[in-house]
């Protein structure tokens, strides 16, 4: 008898269907990987240096700070703290370092700085390239749509001309992301995970700022999506509360972070809520939406036609979401071809709202939501304007809906005319904004400027007037001609803050638009009233002499000459137009500590500047807080050891008498004193350094930098995060 065949299984459709997916979604991401390939292999061996007023935020600021960060992280070291920077500064807490990021951990560890650093914008670009296409599929857009969708949302305007702030591009590179796993969390509640981790991650980047624009528009978006799809209440409301807990849980991974910036903010000289006029400053104006279409209406700062920025006027890169008139032509003739076949998805209308929603609040004083900057959480920031980075995120997506149902019911003929305009419009964004930024030589960037070599590295410098002097370069020229791109280079000598950090000097001063610590902004505000500036000289108050002697300030580098016989004129460089001056301290070398004669009590702030002005504070004359009494020490002591390091000092000697120790170290709550082993009190001296009393004998004191709020925040994630997985595991639906 013979046996019939037995058929082979045929794969289910809907297995067939997802393994094809699958693959040209893998196709993709490798047209999207080659993409950045050529975009690295363009950039490589450069770096961002686009000026901008007063300074370049990528080389003075993101720059600078990423190199001392892959200096530490390459030495298996946090950097919790820095003496380059303000005599003592912080710079974890600050935040914008991007210390517990993981790309910079990984980037900054592994490989050359020049390649590292340049690998952070490609991943985060393509980070947000890759969230927004998978959302884009996760919306059912057709995938070669996606692909060049995803192109013109990370190229626009919004986003591509804030490149000189990095930390803001990598933590807004994981908002599409966000977005994605919340619609997936319908197909298994545990992408929720994901979600956690990587808002966790946007925190530790270090712009704050684009954390709460983030979340706050997320909020809306999900509320605005619930409804528009008529959910039953109970389940929205489940959905709602969901979104709450796995943000809340974000934060809660960030604690690190968050604690040792809260820590820092307590002492700084910003207030966690801003004036009114303070957070609506750099307005967007109802005029500049004419820079959708085009960026240069204006004017272009590459050239200097742009104007600088006022109370009245914004800044080109935080006011200009150029899009393109290839885009806005396209969008317009969809939406009417669309609107007469009837085929506008009731999508656009959400996308579209919430566009023009976040448009309104961008807008800011010049907006009928002006009112909500009064109130936290938009009192905590400024400059309204970023909001444009989801003005533009959902007008894109706006866009999709509509393109993709004429893609999907057109010919062969108009999908190939669709596909050609978006190509154009891909070509315009790329044009425009790699012929705005400027990228130079890496060498030429990095290279020691010639002042440096004079000037010890443990020597702290004091520079004035970078300012003036740049900006008759950006506001005259701009960048367009190689003498002036010459002429910023040849300022990198004065080390302006936090530039120094790439060149392993100490500066008396720091370079951040967020926390400073307020007892030193008070100190540098009074130095700079005693410093008076002329046509032809610098005149600095001698009664500044004995108190630069208890800051530990050597050398003044300036644009003119100095007049005081304090200082003697150690090196003058000149280049075209510009004259660069270094002068040297007469007859002082110094020591991490010193030792005062006379101490005095002191109460009130005003009591001590007024000591400063009169040349009371000196290094044998301080001022103790929460002192009891007037003291005066004779006897010197005998120091035998001294090892220091910027978050560690260790002395040992013998003291004949009782003694005082002042460190030219800024006083910081994390800062710990041992006294033989033995926790001892730390004074708050001369306003901002630290004071310890040695009683007579032999002792060996510790100075130890130990930030227990990072660690409280880190023991806190570490114990939250087996609680979060269980709850994850034990919710059975949303």
């Amino acid at each position: 008898m013979i046996k019939k065949a037995e058929k082979s299984k045929k794969p289910k459709l809907g297995t067939v269907a997802k393994k094809i997916i699958i693959n040209k979604k893998i196709l993709f991401i490798i047209f999207f990987t080659l993409l950045y390939t050529v975009f690295f292999i363009f950039i490589h061996n450069q770096l961002l240096f686009t000026p901008d007023f007063g300074a370049s935020d990528s080389y003075h600021f993101n720059l600078s700070l990423k190199y001392f960060l892959a200096k530490q992280i390459k030495n298996n070291h946090l950097p919790f703290w820095t003496d380059k920077l303000s005599a003592g500064f912080p710079i974890l807490a600050e935040g914008q370092i991007g210390s517990l990021f993981f790309p910079n951990i990984v980037f900054l560890k592994f490989f050359d700085f020049v390649y590292g650093y340049n690998l952070l914008l490609i991943f985060s670009l393509f980070s947000f390239t890759i969230g927004s296409f998978f959302l884009f599929c996760e919306l059912k857009i057709n995938y070669l749509l996606a692909f060049f969708l995803s192109i013109i949302l990370t190229f626009n305007g919004a986003i591509a001309f804030r490149w000189v702030h990095l930390n803001l591009v990598q933590t807004f590179s994981f908002y599409p992301w966000l977005i994605f796993f919340l619609f997936k969390l319908k197909d298994n509640k545990k992408y929720g995970i994901f979600f956690s981790i990587l808002l966790s991650q946007m925190i530790f980047a270090g712009h704050f700022q684009t954390v709460f624009i983030a979340l706050f528009s997320l909020i809306v978006f999900w509320l605005t999506y619930l409804f528009f799809q008529k959910k039953p209440i109970k389940k929205a409301i489940r959905q709602i509360l969901f979104l709450i807990f796995l943000i809340l849980s974000g934060i809660l991974f960030s604690l690190p972070q968050i604690l040792s910036t809260y820590n820092l903010s307590k002492l700084s000289n910003r207030g966690l809520f801003l004036d009114y006029d303070t957070t609506t400053s750099f307005p967007l104006n109802w005029i500049n939406l004419i820079n959708f279409f085009n960026p240069y209406f204006f004017g272009n700062p590459k050239n200097s036609t742009y104007p600088p920025f006022s109370s009245s006027w914004g800044i080109f890169w935080e006011n200009t979401p150029y899009v393109g008139g290839i885009f806005f032509a396209l969008f317009i003739f969809s939406l009417i071809l669309s609107y007469k076949k009837r085929l506008i998805p009731k999508d656009f209308y959400l996308y579209f709202l919430l566009s023009l929603f976040f448009l309104f609040i961008a807008l800011g004083k010049n907006s009928f939501l002006y009112f909500i900057y009064n109130f936290p959480p938009f009192n905590f920031f400024r400059t309204p304007s970023k909001f444009l980075l989801i003005t533009n995120f959902f007008l894109i997506f706006s866009f999709s809906v509509i393109i993709n149902q004429l893609f999907n019911k057109s010919n062969l003929k108009v999908k190939i005319l669709i596909v050609f305009f978006l190509i154009l419009s891909i070509s315009q964004l790329l044009l425009i904004v790699f012929q705005y930024h400027l990228f130079l030589p890496a060498k030429s960037v990095l290279s020691s400027p010639e002042i440096s070599n004079y000037i010890k590295n443990n020597q702290m410098i004091l520079s004035l007037g970078q300012e003036d002097d740049w900006n008759r370069i950006f506001i005259r020229s701009g960048w367009d001609e190689k003498k002036d791109i010459n002429g910023y280079l040849f300022l990198k000598n004065f080390l302006y803050p936090n530039s120094n950090l790439l060149f392993d000097k100490k500066i008396f001063g720091v370079n951040t638009g967020g926390l400073k610590i307020k007892r030193v902004e008070y100190i540098n505000e009074l130095i700079k009233n005693q410093i008076k500036f002329n046509n032809q000289e610098i005149f600095i108050s001698d009664n500044l002499k004995d108190f630069f002697d208890v800051l530990g300030i050597k050398c003044i580098i300036s644009p003119k000459k100095i007049n005081s016989h304090h200082f003697y004129l150690k090196k003058k460089l000149k280049d075209h137009n510009f004259s660069i001056y270094l002068y040297e301290r007469k007859n002082s070398d110094f020591e991490i500590f010193y030792i005062p004669k006379y101490g005095k009590k002191i109460e009130y702030l005003d009591d001590f500047m007024e000591e400063i002005l009169a040349g009371k504070v000196s290094e044998e004359n301080v001022f103790v807080e929460d002192y009891v009494q007037d003291f005066m020490q004779n006897e010197l002591p005998n120091i035998k050891e001294i090892k220091a390091s910027d978050t560690s000092i260790t002395i040992e000697g013998d003291f004949k008498s009782k003694t005082l120790l002042v460190f030219r170290k800024n006083y910081f709550p994390s800062w710990e004193a041992f006294l033989d082993g033995k926790k001892t009190k730390i004074y708050k001296t001369n306003l901002i350094q630290m004071g310890i009393f040695i009683p007579q004998g032999q002792h060996k004191i510790k100075l130890q930098f130990k930030d227990q709020a990072f660690i409280l925040g880190a023991i806190l994630s570490l114990i939250y995060l087996p609680v979060f997985l269980l709850i994850i595991n034990k919710l059975k639906s949303i």
